[in-house]
């Protein structure tokens, strides 16, 4: 299995910071759409689960699972870069426990 090119797909978005902040305003807002109609508990955590799902894709710690599985040695975004992703994703938890202490 070539995962040369999902790799290169990754790196390419964990460099945008254009991608990071678009999931973080898409994902709030689907979440402010939800919070009327179903448990602020619910909602909560769908966000941290969506937002964590993103780190998988983005944070660097899965550079070395990467690399070590591609067949060709690959370069990767520096983490520097990847600064918006890593803040988006951490506001977006804390906003999604914070929806969830409003319903309770």
């Amino acid at each position: 299995m070539n995962l040369a090119p999902l790799s290169e797909w990754r790196v390419r978005f964990a460099d945008s910071k254009t991608a990071a902040v678009a999931f973080f305003v898409v994902v709030l807002a689907c979440q402010a759409l939800a919070y009327p109609w179903v448990s602020s508990s619910a909602v909560a955590f769908a966000g941290v689960l969506i937002y964590s799902a993103a780190a998988l894709c983005t944070w660097p710690f899965l550079d070395a699972t990467f690399a070590r599985y591609a067949a060709e040695p690959t370069v990767n975004a520096p983490a520097n870069r990847r600064m918006p992703w890593v803040w988006c994703v951490r506001v977006g938890v804390l906003v999604s426990i914070v929806i969830g202490g409003f319903g309770n």
